[in-house]
């Protein structure tokens, strides 16, 4: 109805009993055989009992080898070990009631108008960078 599909006759197929586990994963991957792309990890994880052969899909799900640790070899690693680093984006809100709230939290962090990096447009901005605050927060104390 929301895709305007509402007086297309759609055929829809209801089992007269419940299904196996079998016969549901069987229908699961033959209605999608004739189109997208299969992800192995997954078809290993929940089709693993599935004769894939038998529904006409000729994909070949490589078992992995265990890795091997040989024991007369040096621990030290090959390459340092690193910390990875990786980026965190969080957002803090800050809930204003009324008009006048907001007018006061908009000048105390200098919010005020800019242009949207995507488009032309200009308007009001609602998000403070981290570093703005912290550099309007030390500037506030001196």
């Amino acid at each position: 109805m929301e895709l305007g599909r509402g007086e297309e006759m759609i055929d829809v197929r209801v089992p007269n009993r419940e299904l196996t586990e079998q016969e549901r994963k069987e229908i699961i991957l033959n209605s999608n055989i004739h189109e997208g792309s299969w992800i192995e990890e997954i078809l290993k994880e929940d089709f693993e009992d599935i004769d894939l052969s038998v529904l006409g899909l000729d994909i070949e799900i490589e078992e992995e080898e265990p890795i091997q640790i040989d024991d007369e070899e040096s621990s030290e690693p090959e390459y340092p070990i690193v910390q990875k680093m990786s980026e965190k984006y969080t957002a803090i809100v800050i809930v204003c009631t009324n008009e006048i709230d907001e007018t006061h939290v908009s000048e105390i962090l200098s919010l005020g108008k800019e242009q949207c990096y995507k488009k032309n447009q200009v308007g009001n901005t609602h998000v403070v960078s981290a570093k703005k605050f912290i550099d309007l927060w030390k500037a506030s104390k001196s």
